[in-house]
């Protein structure tokens, strides 16, 4: 997850309560990105040391002497092997923090690790291999963790000889990044391929939460029910549309690819049900103690019964997603997408639900707006690097921009109507009247 808003908005101290809620206090790993970082700085790599007694780690220098070579790990291998630990000892997770992410060339630096941030490709990618942690000192390996891991239920075990078969990401593993968007001109660009591996969560500053309050529509006396939330108060009084309003007869124009979303996500509910009880590959990623604390109740029965009730409601928010980058079926697309985003959406929507306890079709909504403005919206970023020099183009992605613009303002999605202002400037596209941008 990508934590983006302005310098000071408190992404940082954000990001650590997120981790801490999940992990325990201080049970996670704060890096600051650079524009430096290679491969070296992330997963690690030889280091030669010095002189020392011929060893099959050694290697001859041109004057006859040895050196000695040992493999230095990097950071987000540090952080996995205290994961691992955290894990084995306490059954608590331990994460990784990336401050300022778009500080660093991240499809330079992470090379392997790309692939392994899907958690879906966790088990075929190997970060560091068998006979590269054998070459790191063990003042270093003890440094990170303990030599021995103290798991529960069974004798002390070398950690060393539990990683025998090298490093893996685990599936329970997550990176928390925090994103600065303002200070373009020094800053690197994340790749469409990195940001499909992330949620984007703006964070915002003190005027962008003033107007997001003021675009809140105002409930009309008498009209909803007393024990209702104010925002449900103010969803049962406007005169806003929903998206779940869309005839059965749009969603058959997505129906094939709408099955293979809602099968991925019936995957997704077995990986919980075999996955849930694994200290290191739970696909949740919290643990189950946490999970069954805040949900009250079986955590898989909770997720699958969540899924069943929401099924309709899924076909509809997917097939609207699919058409918000539907710019012209007749011609080959702008912007395409994959299943991926549309997968993470429906997950979202059901984390959602069952975290609240609540199926409703306005808290459904509430989902589908934040979902849409984490893993869609931000997709649109791509379209900066097309719409350079093509004035037609621009003026194509403008009006398809504005349009959705006034959609999203009239189903009352306001994350979302926050987040496509932002990428439209930055494309320098003024989605906005005068009137509204006076009152940002």
């Amino acid at each position: 997850m990508i934590l983006i808003g302005p310098p000071g908005s408190g992404k940082t101290r954000l990001a650590k309560k997120i981790a801490e809620f999940v992990c325990g206090e201080g049970n996670y790993y704060l890096v600051t990105a650079n524009a430096e970082w290679t491969h070296f700085d992330v997963i690690g790599g030889p280091f030669i040391e010095g002189y020392n007694p011929v060893s099959d780690k050694n290697i001859h220098d041109s004057h006859g002497g040895v050196l000695k070579v040992n493999f230095r790990l990097g950071f987000l291998s540090k952080a996995i092997l205290k994961h691992y630990e955290s894990c084995m000892n306490n059954r608590s997770p331990h994460w990784l923090i990336i401050d300022e992410i778009n500080r660093a060339n991240l499809d330079l630096a992470f090379g392997e690790a790309f692939t392994a941030l899907d958690i879906e490709h966790r088990d075929e990618v190997i970060l560091v291999s068998p006979d590269d942690l054998e070459k790191v000192s063990e003042e270093e390996f003890e440094e990170i963790i303990s030599s021995y891991w103290d798991i529960p239920d069974t004798v002390n075990v070398n950690a060393k000889y539990a990683l025998k078969n090298g490093l893996k990401i685990p599936k329970n593993f997550r990176v928390l990044a925090t994103l600065n968007p303002y200070d373009k001109a020094i800053l690197h660009k994340l790749g469409y391929a990195f940001r499909r591996r992330f949620a984007f969560v703006r964070v915002p500053g003190i005027l962008e939460d003033l107007y997001m309050s003021s675009q809140q529509p105002t409930p009309q006396r008498g009209e909803a029910p007393s024990g209702a939330s104010s925002e449900e108060k103010a969803m049962e009084g406007s005169k806003v549309r929903s998206i779940l309003d869309i005839s059965n007869g749009a969603v058959n124009i997505y129906g094939k690819y709408i099955d293979n979303v809602l099968r991925e996500v019936k995957n997704w509910l077995e990986d919980i049900r075999n996955t849930i009880d694994d200290p290191l590959d739970n696909v949740l990623g919290v643990p189950k103690d946490l999970l069954e604390a805040l949900i009250g109740g079986d955590v898989y029965k909770k997720f699958n019964d969540a899924f069943l009730e929401l099924e309709d409601r899924l076909r509809k928010i997917v097939a609207y997603a699919i058409s918000l980058l539907e710019f012209d079926v007749s011609k080959a697309p702008i912007i395409d997408i994959g299943y991926a985003e549309l997968v993470d959406l429906a997950k979202f929507v059901i984390i959602y639900s069952v975290l609240c306890g609540d199926c409703s079709d306005n808290n459904v909504i509430r989902a589908f707006d934040y979902a849409l403005s984490s893993y869609i919206i931000p997709q649109l970023e791509y379209l900066s690097n097309l719409i350079i020099g093509d004035i037609n183009l621009r003026e194509k992605v403008k009006e398809r921009l504005l349009r959705k613009y006034n959609e999203f303002r009239e189903y009352g999605l306001w994350n979302a109507v926050i987040e496509l202002i932002n990428i439209a400037r930055n494309f320098g596209i003024q989605l906005e009247t005068e009137r509204e941008a006076l009152r940002r």
